[in-house]
């Protein structure tokens, strides 16, 4: 394979590629587990080098031969660009887990070319790392621009450049990483643990979201607001661990019945909501008759026990003059429900 390499890269550019691409689909992927040698392979933090891709961009051809030749015989994927331009036109198209970066380059610069990239949200995180000439002189350069930037002279020396590649992607995957966590946390902050449903604050979000919708494209917008009847006499019956099971049982039913534009979040024990865009009053009153009758004609298990229940049903649909996070619009449909609940419950009001 060595063999082969070197020859790829005495090559043109666009040979060198298609020669490249055709030898990974011939050649197996060599991987590493937990930093132990399982076949001839390297392993970085999670990342096998095979699936790694590094953008070279420079004008500079031989040091792109150069330094293509380093990655490849390493194990990288090599993608290259000859200016500026083409670098950013390449991230866009598929982006790179690495870029080494000409600092002074024709046309557009490589600080430019970071610049452009850390402006746009797809690209901002990709990792740099700065080619240079002189290191006095990009030491000054990068303190007043990017004071933590890493850089390596030219010529490229293969034992310093694969050396800093692997801190750039190790950060990289760590930064990935707590990055995955933190969205994993977000998700978790906007669900309801006992249902799966969405819960209060992830319905406020959408409320006031879908509002600004509404007024700006003059679209109607309704809320359904659903409580359990009787709810204190089951919780007393049943005991919390009943009483949360029955809770789940019914937002199961009613989810199996949602419109996907619809958002249906629990927003207390029990009590849900249904936030309905591009849905009029008409429109929201069969929806929860619907549901209320779909509830009505369910039966659910606590314990050894069969039972059915009703619910009373709240509707309200946003009209100029209510506030823009849903705070009336939510106060109108609970009102509904109250009076319902009132009168016996199983039964669906609409507020005025």
């Amino acid at each position: 394979m060595t063999c082969w390499c070197r020859l790829v890269v005495e090559m043109s550019t666009s040979s060198y590629h298609q020669i490249w691409e055709l030898l990974s689909t011939l050649i197996p992927t060599w991987v590493c587990k937990q930093g132990r040698v399982l076949r001839r392979g390297y392993y970085i933090s999670g990342l096998v080098k095979n699936t790694i891709s590094i953008l070279i961009v420079d004008d500079d051809q031989s040091n792109t031969l150069h330094t293509t030749k380093i990655l490849v015989s390493a194990g990288y994927k090599v993608v290259t660009a000859s200016d500026g331009f083409k670098a950013i036109a390449s991230c866009r198209v598929r982006m790179p887990d690495l870029i080494l970066l000409d600092i002074t380059m024709p046309l557009l610069s490589g600080m430019d070319v970071q610049n452009r990239l850390r402006a746009e949200e797809r690209t901002k995180d990709i990792p740099v790392i700065f080619f240079c000439q002189q290191p006095d002189e990009a030491a000054k350069i990068l303190k007043t621009e990017v004071p933590d930037q890493d850089f390596v002279t030219k010529p490229v020396q293969p034992t310093e450049l694969l050396a800093r590649v692997k801190t750039a992607l190790r950060v990289k995957s760590l930064k990935d990483e707590i990055k995955r966590k933190e969205g994993q946390i977000k998700e978790l902050s906007l669900v309801d643990p006992l249902t799966s449903l969405r819960n209060t604050r992830y319905l406020n979000e959408f409320l006031k979201a879908e509002i600004s919708q509404c007024k700006r494209y003059s679209e109607p917008l309704s809320v359904v607001v659903i409580e359990l009847d009787r709810h204190k006499e089951l919780l007393k019956s049943f005991g919390t661990k009943g009483s949360d099971s029955l809770v789940d049982q019914l937002a199961a039913v009613m989810s199996r019945d949602s419109r996907q534009s619809d958002i249906l979040a629990r927003v207390g024990g029990f009590e849900f909501a249904y936030v309905l865009p591009h849905t009029d009053r008409e429109q929201a009153i069969c929806l929860a008759e619907r549901m209320r009758i779909k509830v009505a004609g369910s039966t659910f298990t606590v314990g050894e026990q069969t039972v059915t229940v009703t619910v009373s049903v709240g509707i309200c649909q946003f009209i100029a003059g209510m506030d823009d996070e849903g705070k009336i619009l939510m106060a109108h449909a609970r009102q509904a429900v109250a009076h319902a609940s009132s009168q016996g419950g199983n039964a669906t009001m609409m507020a005025q």
